[in-house]
């Protein structure tokens, strides 16, 4: 519904009315997963303080610790290098008009009485999958009271860390990266730390490797080709 009326259908168009309608009929916006949550703390949609804290700092532990997100499956920790990024910077766009009216169609009351810190574990319910362990609940407590309290100096290391091992994966990728919702965070994160660096522009050449239109419109592919799988099976049925 956000990224539609970004590209311009208006509010009275009558599927933003249904989109709108049904959004409302889950709580609004509020109970969004956790990836829709960010995003729209990036567009000023969301607060920071209501999503679970995605802290910087955890990229500066030593390989050893258990909680290093080297550790980590490789889809899982590209993903959250950009979003640690952005939480410890809490990068946000300016307020627009158009955002401003988002506000207002996204929640069922007032997204200025709202109060996001009771909602960060909130999900819907068509969006629960899986409960949150007490476990996990407590180290995000923990990790929220940590955000009250960062040191700014570890957070600024911490946030170059981020930016380097952006970088890393950008260069070695040729700027496609691992996966379209990677690229996308990376690519904002260049932006934000250097917007007329010449990595940006790197990376927005390399959109159209993810970009794909069919005969219903544009798509984004979850990979930027079937290159090895089509040779893998060629050479398979070659040798059966």
């Amino acid at each position: 519904y956000t990224a539609m009326r970004i590209l311009g259908v208006d509010a009275a168009d009558e599927r933003a009315v249904k989109g709108r309608s049904f959004i409302h009929s889950q709580g609004g916006a509020i109970g969004a997963p956790s990836w829709a949550k960010f995003w729209l703390c990036t567009l000023g949609l969301y607060e920071y303080v209501g999503i679970n804290p995605v802290i910087p700092e955890l990229w500066i532990l030593p390989y050893w610790f258990p909680l290093c997100p080297g550790r980590m499956w490789c889809h899982c920790r590209v993903v959250y290098l950009p979003m640690s990024y952005c939480y410890g910077v809490k990068l946000v766009t300016p307020l627009t008009p158009l955002l401003k009216d988002l506000r207002k169609e996204l929640y069922c009351t007032r997204y200025e009485t709202i109060q996001w810190h009771k909602y960060r574990n909130f999900v819907g319910p068509r969006d629960l999958y899986t409960r949150h362990s007490k476990l996990l609940d407590l180290v995000h407590w923990i990790l929220s009271g940590y955000e009250h309290i960062h040191i700014k100096w570890l957070r600024k290391w911490a946030t170059d860390t981020c930016l380097d091992h952006i970088r890393q994966e950008d260069e070695n990728t040729k700027y496609i990266d691992i996966g379209p919702v990677n690229k996308v965070i990376n690519m904002l994160s260049v932006w934000h730390s250097n917007p007329g660096s010449p990595a940006f522009q790197k990376h927005q050449d390399r959109l159209y490797d993810y970009l794909w239109l069919a005969e219903d419109g544009m798509k984004m592919q979850g990979y930027n080709g079937s290159q090895l799988w089509d040779c893998a099976f060629f050479v398979q049925a070659a040798i059966e």
